[in-house]
């Protein structure tokens, strides 16, 4: 997990969970916090977008899961996103 993008994505769950818009969770994150895309060579460095936040959210890694090929089991890395069952079919 990278912990420079860990409290990010955190603070994402976070305010989803309250009952904040995802348009605003990413005005949030982009304005006021500065999260900007990784730079490959000329490409990123923009502003997050809509779709990536929603990749984001819907990520099982984030919630602690790994996929072993035939199904999602509890990774060894720490949990950023919300908790879900120990293992489950892809």
């Amino acid at each position: 997990m990278d912990a420079q993008i860990a409290p990010f994505v955190r603070k994402a769950w976070e305010l989803v969970a309250s009952g904040t818009a995802i348009q605003n969770v990413l005005k949030t994150l982009n304005e006021e916090d500065g999260i900007r895309t990784p730079c490959h060579g000329r490409i990123g460095g923009g502003p997050l977008a809509r779709k990536s936040l929603y990749n984001i959210l819907n990520d099982p890694f984030y919630a602690g899961y790994v996929f072993d090929g035939e199904r999602f089991c509890k990774g060894f890395h720490e949990r950023v996103g919300i908790a879900g069952s120990s293992c489950q079919t892809a």
